[in-house]
């Protein structure tokens, strides 16, 4: 059934209040590559176990053009000035 983890540790399933020594709670992955506990170890995360070249392709991307913004926001650029910029993709 359902449960929830409290903020102060009990777990609350239905009507049943456990307090945080009344229960234990274990990570159990689908598929172990790509499923991990959070910080916080109240809740899975679980992502899709495929990764395609175009998936990465477009992850790395992303990830270029985010270090990018960052460096025009970090030097002071303004949304109008022009930039070049060389890639090398791996």
């Amino acid at each position: 059934g359902e449960a929830v983890v409290n903020a102060d540790g009990t777990l609350t399933a239905g009507p049943a209040v456990l307090l945080a020594e009344e229960y234990s709670s274990r990570l159990v992955a689908a598929d172990p590559e790509f499923t991990a506990a959070l910080p916080d170890g109240a809740v899975e995360h679980h992502q899709p176990g495929t990764v395609t070249a175009e998936l990465e392709a477009e992850g790395w991307a992303k990830d270029r053009i985010r270090e990018l913004q960052e460096l025009r926001k970090s030097t002071g650029l303004d949304v109008s000035d022009r930039i070049s910029v060389v890639i090398s993709v791996p």
